[in-house]
């Protein structure tokens, strides 16, 4: 999931409590931008790894991925899709690993394979 970061135009951060927590230790928001301004990817850090949902986008601004991430590895339900906006592949994931269920289209939206891992 990690983009070319010698693209990004800007990186904005903010630090606050995540909710989850009664320690009260602080998450690192990340919202990445294109230099043309568009966004290429937004989600949060925690103890220096992703954690929780991040969203990224093809350079068009058509969504790439979304999903979340728990202690760095892709984690739960993730979807991906084409540069043309049509949806790609969704499944799931345990501990960065593909488990369950996953389906499978090409760029123009046909169901092409199922698969269960």
């Amino acid at each position: 999931m990690d983009q070319d970061k010698k693209s990004y135009r800007k990186r904005v951060t903010r630090k606050r409590k995540s909710k989850s927590q009664s320690t009260s230790q602080p998450v690192r928001f990340e919202e990445i931008e294109a230099e043309d301004g568009s966004k290429k990817m937004v989600g949060t850090y925690k103890n220096n790894k992703k954690n929780g949902n991040w969203t990224y986008w093809h350079q068009n601004g058509f969504k790439h991925s979304e999903g979340r991430y728990n202690h760095g590895k892709l984690q739960g339900e993730w979807q991906f899709w084409y540069a043309n906006g049509n949806i790609q592949e969704k499944g799931s994931y345990i501990l960065g690993m593909m488990t369950g269920n996953w389906d499978f289209w090409d760029s123009l939206g046909q169901l092409i394979e199922k698969g269960n891992y």
